[in-house]
């Protein structure tokens, strides 16, 4: 694989990373450690959910190793359970009966989001951030680390998904899949310096997505519209006779 180079001469850059709570694969917490070394090297920010097991532990820890920083928004619930890493200095801790606040805060700010393997929460967080771009409530880049095609599946759904023509914009203008960890943060940093520089050159103009109306919604709009009408034509020619 081709290795990539990052500056860090650029203002710091918030990375939002997903990714499991949860110690599985070593491969997947071997990557996790290297994204987290990559994105601190760079000199950017890396935002997650706190943890200190699985990918998003592993993750911290390889941020730590290169004295990065790192925001953590943790839930209280999983402060009682003793799951947030330790040694994170910037620690958000959010209450609520759902995960609904932590997940806004999460990507709010961030630059780009780059999703780890990770479980039921990870699919939560990523299929949200996706619909949110698709309607263009967010435009930051968006990747997938595809280690050993573990998002192969959610991948095959988005485009069956638009095949059957249930989405707006196709999966490569939602979301981007990639083999490894130096790809996706390279893709963040190139999507995040272009949308830079179109800003700077003033073509930074919002994208209209255009919703596809089924034909037979114009044949019913027709004949609603025909009767309407009737209807109307009926009321002026009984108001007629009346004034006759």
């Amino acid at each position: 694989n081709a290795k990539h180079k990052f500056s860090n001469t650029e203002m710091a850059i918030s990375i939002c990373v997903y990714g499991s709570s949860r110690n599985s694969r070593k491969k997947y917490l071997e990557e996790s450690y290297k994204l987290g070394s990559l994105i601190a090297k760079a000199g950017y920010v890396c935002v997650n959910g706190g943890g200190r097991n699985g990918c998003m532990g592993s993750l911290n820890d390889g941020v730590l190793s290169m004295n990065g920083k790192i925001r953590g928004i943790v839930h209280h619930q999983f402060v009682l359970d003793n799951g947030e890493h330790q040694k994170i200095e910037d620690l958000v801790v959010v209450k609520g009966d759902t995960l609904h606040e932590r997940k806004k805060m999460l990507f709010q700010g961030a630059d780009a989001v780059i999703a780890l393997p990770g479980g039921l929460g990870t699919f939560d967080e990523l299929f949200e951030i996706i619909c949110l771009r698709s309607i263009e409530f967010v435009k930051c880049p968006i990747v997938a680390v595809n280690i050993d095609g573990y998002f192969d599946g959610v991948k095959k759904q988005i485009v069956r998904a638009k095949e059957d023509d249930m989405l707006y914009v196709s999966h490569e203008d939602s979301i981007k899949f990639v083999e490894d960890v130096e790809a996706a943060l390279k893709f963040c940093v190139d999507s995040i310096n272009e949308t830079k520089s179109e800003k700077s050159d003033g073509k930074d103009e919002k994208r209209v997505v255009r919703r596809k109306i089924p034909k037979n919604y114009f044949h019913f709009f027709k004949i609603s519209f025909a009767f309407l009408l009737g209807a109307a034509m009926m009321n002026v020619i009984q108001a007629y006779k009346i004034n006759a």
